[in-house]
């Protein structure tokens, strides 16, 4: 695991995501909703 990965702090971004995205009238489903297939496939295969 690397070092940024336990550094970041995610036990509130997903209502903090929604809170953002309702103030400007947005609504997501998930993240393919901000990305395409072809660079989510990229992130999986990448991401450590």
């Amino acid at each position: 695991m690397g070092v940024c990965r336990e550094q970041l702090d995610l036990s509130n971004f997903v209502p903090f995501l929604r809170e953002k995205c309702a103030t400007r009238d947005v609504s997501f489903d998930g993240p393919e909703d901000f990305f395409q297939k072809p660079m989510l496939s990229y992130i999986k295969r990448t991401w450590s």
